[in-house]
C-alpha cells in the first residue's frame, strides 16, 4: 500500500511551543496520541515524498507572504483526528466555496462540476457582482472541492481534486484575493505530477 501525506501548516514561536506543551501533556494524561500542532490544508496525497517536497517548494515561493491565521478557543469532537483542535477566528466576511454537481445542467450561469467562491458581508450581502469560478482553465472538467484556508490578508488558499476527464485525479491549488483575482493564474498550480 502506497504511504500517504498530508500537507500542513504549523505554527512557529510561542503559539507552538504552548500548544506544543498542551498537545503533550493532554497526550500523556489520558494516554493518547501525541502530534504536531498544525492546520491541515490538504491529506491523503498518495505522490512521492520527492515530489510533494518539489511542488511545496514551488509553492511557497509562490505564495510570497506571510499567512496569518488567529487562533480562539479549544475545542474537541468524537472524529479521530479532530478529537483536540482550536478554533480559527473568524473574519468579518467570509469567503464561500462551493462545487455544482457534474450531472446537474447548467443553472443561471453555474456549470455542472465545477468549483466557484463568492465573498459576503456578516450580513449575507454578495460582495462581488458575481461569484467566480476557482479554475478558469475549460481542460479542467471534473473538479471536486477539498479544503479552503485563509492566506491572512483577505482571500484564500483552495485545494482541490480535479480531472481533464470524467473523473478528478490530480490536486490543483489555487490563491483568490478579496478581490476575487486569480494570483495563481487562470489554472492554479498543479500539486502532485
Amino acid at each position: 500500500m502506497a504511504k500517504k501525506y498530508s500537507l500542513w501548516f504549523i505554527p512557529s514561536g510561542g503559539i507552538y511551543d504552548n500548544l506544543a506543551n498542551m498537545i503533550s501533556w493532554l497526550s500523556k494524561k489520558y494516554s493518547a496520541p501525541c502530534f504536531e500542532p498544525h492546520v491541515t490544508l490538504l491529506g491523503n496525497l498518495t505522490l512521492s515524498e520527492e515530489s510533494i517536497l518539489l511542488k511545496m517548494s514551488q509553492l511557497v515561493d509562490l505564495i510570497n507572504t506571510p499567512l496569518k491565521i488567529s487562533l480562539t478557543t479549544a475545542s474537541y469532537s468524537d472524529e479521530f483526528f479532530r478529537s483536540l483542535f482550536v478554533k480559527v477566528e473568524e473574519s468579518e466576511e467570509l469567503m464561500v466555496v462551493w462545487q455544482v454537481n457534474p450531472e446537474a445542467p447548467a443553472v443561471r450561469g453555474f456549470r455542472g462540476g465545477q468549483i466557484y467562491a463568492q465573498r459576503l458581508s456578516p450580513t449575507g450581502e454578495q460582495l462581488w457582482p458575481e461569484a467566480i469560478r476557482v479554475y478558469e482553465n475549460p481542460s479542467l472538467k471534473s473538479q471536486a472541492y477539498s479544503s479552503v484556508v485563509s492566506d491572512g490578508i483577505g482571500g484564500v488558499i483552495i485545494t482541490s481534486k480535479v480531472g481533464k476527464g470524467r473523473w478528478p485525479d490530480l490536486v490543483y491549488a489555487q490563491r483568490i484575493d478579496s478581490d476575487g483575482n486569480h494570483l495563481w493564474g487562470e489554472e492554479g498550480i498543479r500539486i502532485n505530477s
